[in-house]
């Protein structure tokens, strides 16, 4: 059953609301910024492994003037790729857990709200 005109109104403006379903609201927004967030890291992340696959497909020879400059510079660049693959890698894993965990606590005060309400009728 859909809540009132007042019910909603007084839920916009935080009138009426317990604690425990202030709580709950925050964490579902967390999560939601949460899932958009490491959606987004993960489109990212995809992009960088094509990106540094294309750029190890290039291939030039190590023996004439111009390949031997770019091979040296070639593996400092290949070092901070990795570097910063492997940090947003972490970052992301991190982002997952922290997902997760907004998810669990949104759903234990989403439990606790509606003990909360069943004893307030």
């Amino acid at each position: 059953m859909g809540e009132s005109f007042l019910d909603g109104l007084g839920n916009f403006f935080g009138v009426g609301v317990t604690t425990k379903e202030r709580k709950r609201g925050k964490y579902q927004q967390l999560y939601q910024q949460l899932s958009m967030y490491v959606s987004q890291a993960e489109r990212d992340l995809s992009q960088i492994n094509r990106m540094i696959s294309s750029y190890s497909e290039v291939h030039v020879t190590k023996t004439k003037v111009p390949g031997i400059e770019f091979s040296a510079s070639r593996e400092h660049v290949d070092e901070r790729l990795h570097a910063k693959r492997t940090l947003l890698m972490k970052k992301l894993a991190e982002a997952k857990t922290a997902k997760r965990e907004a998810k669990q606590a949104y759903e234990r005060y989403k439990q606790l709200a509606a003990e909360e309400d069943r004893k307030r009728r």
